[in-house]
């Protein structure tokens, strides 16, 4: 095992604009819940290096970094506000008090394979053993503080330099003075930190259907100054009304805090709408999220309560076009809705139409349709009885009493849906209409007799007594 290594002085500094919500925390949830306890407001630390990066030794690589932050899966990895100071005492069984605890990470790959940038987060909670962190708080929201990298790490050497590529064990992360750290690096020190005690009460006045769904957002000096009270110094009230709070700013100043998102008691959704626009262009992807969920939920709230609310002829058409493709709307609907006529290609096809009925018919087409329909009806009759009479002989043969085959070919062509010629067919080959035929044919009956040819049509004849 390699001796441990302490990662001193840095040449650089600059600002990290990245949020601390963006960074996941790693560590067990048990171990979250003790140091966070019931800490409603916990203030983030992040750090960000690099990589691969020269620190105390030699080369750090992406892989160091990743069995870094792999350790936090066990438990958090402590951190001093007073930096190593005794760490060596005893051959290493020295350990300073714990101040802080880094509780995530992330690595971010540029995408060459070798490149990208570990992110480290540190959770500051505002008592330790050590007592109060508020000045250290302070400390490193102004950019006062670097931090500085503690471990026993594997190594190989590649042409006489020495490359780590992993943490074994020992892994601490302490604060140094600026620029006392070994590896260049960028913090959030001057920063817009979203406040969850906003977000909290905004979450709570939208369950409570406390929620100006119409009215276009506008936030005045006279607005801010009725948060701040009569006296203008209830800054914790005009801080809940506000998304974000800039540590640059002076304490106690408008300034400090910026993304109002309602007032009068209520959240505005215009105000959700404005700030998911703001905050998404100014790279607070959560703060823009977060919004962009808020207006969703408020629409599934008006859906459920039959409810629509739209400012603008864009989303107006933009529903439209959504109930259209989830077929949903029909342009008729639209159209008897808005009480306007609704012309397409089809419905000039159709004026067409009845342009030629009419001259037909004149004004009155469904009477003039009924009769030319009953009377092609008729011809059909006819047309199908003058055939059977042709075939199966009269309703009535000459001694006036029943043609019992013409009734039974009746019966058939009644129940049938088929044409003409196949319905003959059908008819002649019918078991009980050879029957019917047969008897007729019988010489010794005393009833006429049906003569059938396929060829020649029948004849009735009288019956020649012997």
């Amino acid at each position: 095992m390699s001796e441990i290594r302490l990662n001193f002085k840095s040449s650089d500094y600059a600002k990290l604009t990245i949020l601390p919500e963006q960074i996941p925390n790693r560590i067990p949830k048990d171990a979250e819940k003790l140091f966070l306890g019931d800490d409603k407001d916990p203030y983030y630390k992040l750090v960000a290096i690099d990589y691969p990066v020269w620190g105390t030794g030699g080369i750090y690589e992406e892989s160091f970094f990743d069995s870094f932050f792999s350790k936090l899966n066990n438990a958090p990895i402590p951190g001093s506000k007073n930096g190593h100071a005794g760490l060596f005492e005893g051959m290493g069984s020295g350990r300073p008090k714990t101040d802080f605890i880094v509780t995530g990470g992330e690595i971010k790959p540029s995408g060459d394979g070798m490149r990208g940038t570990a992110i480290f987060k540190i959770y500051v909670p505002p008592v330790t053993e050590n007592g109060s962190n508020e000045t250290f708080i302070k400390e490193n929201k102004s950019g006062m503080v670097h931090y500085s990298l503690v471990t026993c790490p594997k190594e190989r050497e590649e042409n006489g330099i020495c490359h780590f590529y992993e943490s074994e064990s020992a892994e601490r992360f302490d604060a140094v003075p600026l620029n006392g750290g070994a590896m260049q690096q960028k913090t959030n020190a001057k920063k817009q930190m979203i406040m969850s005690k906003s977000k909290n009460h905004a979450d709570r006045l939208i369950s409570q259907g406390k929620i100006n769904k119409t009215d276009p957002w506008s936030f005045t000096g006279a607005d801010g100054n009725k948060l701040l009270g009569e006296n203008g110094d209830n800054w914790g009230e005009y801080a809940l009304w506000h998304m974000v709070e800039n540590s640059d700013a002076d304490p106690e100043t408008k300034a400090r805090y910026s993304y109002p998102y309602g007032k009068n008691g209520e959240v505005y959704e215009s105000a959700l709408r404005a700030i998911a626009s703001r905050a998404g262009a100014a790279g607070m992807e959560d703060l823009s999220e977060w919004a962009s969920e808020k207006i969703s939920s408020i629409n599934e709230q008006n859906k459920n309560n039959g409810e629509m609310f739209m400012e603008t002829k864009v989303e107006a058409f933009s529903a439209l076009k959504t109930f259209k493709a989830n077929g949903k709307l029909m342009n008729s609907e639209i159209a008897k809705e808005l009480e306007m006529e609704l012309r397409t290609e089809a419905d000039k096809k159709n004026s067409e139409i009845i342009a030629k009925l009419n001259s037909i018919f004149g004004e009155d087409i469904i009477s003039g349709v009924e009769k030319l329909t009953a009377k092609i009806a008729a011809d059909k009759i006819a047309v199908v009885n003058a055939r059977m009479t042709e075939e199966f002989g009269a309703e009535k043969l000459a001694d006036g009493s029943e043609n019992l085959l013409r009734i039974h070919a009746n019966s058939i062509a009644k129940e049938s849906k088929e044409d003409l010629e196949t319905l003959v067919k059908t008819i002649k080959e019918n078991p009980i209409t050879k029957k019917l035929n047969a008897d007729y044919l019988d010489h010794t009956s005393s009833v006429n007799q049906i003569i059938t040819n396929s060829n020649k049509a029948p004849a009735a004849v009288e019956v020649v007594e012997l």
